[in-house]
């Protein structure tokens, strides 16, 4: 029996996963990334997160009560265009994905060396013997313009060293992997942001109109190289933490939901998560309201990207693969899938970030993980849409 350790590097959280050949999930750890915001900036502690990603996959090889011999292959998934930059006098923070810095405007020298994460954690693991990355990883990075030294492009199925004396065979961007996992043209991740991929053909990319526009490499189910185009919102999953730990802190998300179902409406206040703010709010707003006003303008704003993403490719989607931890609410999936007219099609597992790279590095298919949990389909629900509409009138005409 083979048994494959899976890890992501997020941005909210970091997680191990081990997994047998047969589709069986052995154990699971997981475990908060902090981040530091100000204003536009947003980092992490490099070495703390070493720190932590360390010991959840350690603690995850001790629940799983596997010998590290017994365990085939190690296989790495990390957030994108993060990264960090270091000399011989030290390491930079992280600046992560959310981070408004460029590296142009560091003004690095060839003295130094920049980096996405999963580059770092390799580097920190073979004790500063390897210094590469991968195509998925290399395609967000945005060095162009940056002086200091890069990392070696080497494919995302290679050697990256070991980790206990297991074998780390892979190395993917997390969301390029959830793409090659669910072996589909287009795909929604709901995690930290909200991430809608579609693939691109490449000859219509070529005759079209938006060959300015940045296409990303991921993986077709052959391990061959494709280009997508990606839409996104920055901030989901940390929003909706927020609102349970510091506005409501005795009750679950699974509860809040609950409000939020049991009002027709927000009494006009409405959230946008791209513009950050409320509107509306007044001293006869209660904590259903409040809920259900940053759902639905979660939804409200994830239905446009898909509207955006259709326009461009010129194609309407009838059902779409759905993935990451915010896709665990029945709640917010049906009303997007109401809103968009949309069916929604949740794997069993919605981890495929790290599924992405197991299949990748092991050949295995994971089809039991991977196959349809449920469809939730477009429902008519006259009372959202009009919520929706007051809701683009609120932001948009003003």
């Amino acid at each position: 029996m083979e048994y494959y350790l899976g890890v992501d590097l997020g941005t909210t959280n970091i997680k191990a996963m081990i997994v047998s050949e047969n589709g069986e999930i052995l154990s699971f750890r997981s475990s908060r990334n902090p981040i530091k915001r100000q204003d536009q900036k947003a980092r992490q502690d490099l070495f703390y997160l070493f720190n932590q990603a360390k010991e959840t996959i350690d603690r995850c090889i001790e629940d799983s009560k596997l010998d590290t011999k017994q365990i085939t292959l190690m296989a790495l998934s990390s957030q994108r265009e993060s990264f960090a930059f270091f000399d011989a006098s030290g390491y930079s923070p992280l600046f992560t994905w959310q981070d408004s810095t460029k590296p142009k405007d560091l003004h690095l020298s060839s003295k130094h060396k920049i980096a996405t994460l999963d580059t770092l954690f390799i580097h920190f693991l073979s004790d500063k013997k390897l210094f590469v990355t991968d195509p998925t990883h290399e395609s967000y990075a945005k060095f162009q313009d940056c002086g200091a030294q890069k990392a070696e492009v080497i494919p995302s199925k290679s050697s990256f060293g070991t980790y206990r004396n297991i074998p780390i065979k892979v190395s993917v961007a997390d969301i390029p992997a959830s793409l090659y996992a669910l072996g589909h043209s287009t795909v929604l991740s709901l995690g930290t942001g909200a991430f809608f991929l579609s693939k691109v053909d490449e000859e219509t990319a070529k005759n079209g109109n938006n060959n300015n526009e940045k296409k990303y490499i991921g993986l077709d189910t052959d391990g061959n190289r494709v280009r997508y185009q990606e839409l996104f919102l920055p901030c989901l999953a940390p929003i909706l933490l927020n609102l349970v730990e510091h506005f409501s802190p005795e009750r679950t998300m699974e509860e809040l939901e609950s409000l939020a179902a049991g009002t027709f409406h927000t009494k006009g206040l409405f959230y946008h998560p791209e513009l950050e703010f409320l509107r509306g709010f007044s001293v006869t707003t209660g904590i259903c309201e409040w809920s259900r006003s940053l759902i639905e303008g979660f939804v409200f704003s994830i239905k446009e990207l898909i509207e955006k993403m259709q326009k461009k490719q010129h194609t309407l989607y009838s059902i779409v693969p759905v993935t990451g931890g915010v896709s665990k609410s029945n709640y917010m999936m049906q009303l997007l899938s109401d809103l968009s007219g949309i069916g929604l099609q949740r794997p069993r597992s919605v981890e495929t970030d790290i599924l992405g790279a197991i299949k990748l590095a092991s050949s295995n298919p994971l089809e039991k993980l991977l196959e349809e949990e449920r469809v939730f389909t477009p429902q008519a629900n006259g009372v959202l849409l009009e919520s929706y509409y007051l809701w683009q009138k609120s932001f948009y005409d003003s």
